[in-house]
């Protein structure tokens, strides 16, 4: 099922599936230090999002604290900080 997904380009199913193996199945030392390298090599093959954009949720957060306002909820320590009470 592991090798499935692996082949499908699921990496993190799959890891999580290595993982699922080593703690359900009796194996030996060997096969269990085989089954954390593919788990780990599942791991590794997941593409981190690009680090050059910023997630920038100000216009969100503006948005959300009018709504406040308009419904009459806001209160003085929410009005400007977002969702931070």
């Amino acid at each position: 099922m592991a090798q499935k997904l692996e082949a499908a380009g699921c990496w993190r199913r799959a890891s999580a599936r290595w993982l699922f193996v080593m703690g359900n199945v009796e194996c030996t030392e060997a096969q269990r230090e085989w089954l954390l390298l593919r788990r780990n090599y599942c791991l590794a093959q997941i593409s981190s999002p690009p680090t050059s954009e910023k997630l920038d949720i100000s216009e969100v957060a503006k948005a959300a604290d009018a709504t406040l306002r308009r419904m009459g909820i806001a209160s003085p320590r929410t009005t400007g900080a977002g969702f931070l009470p």
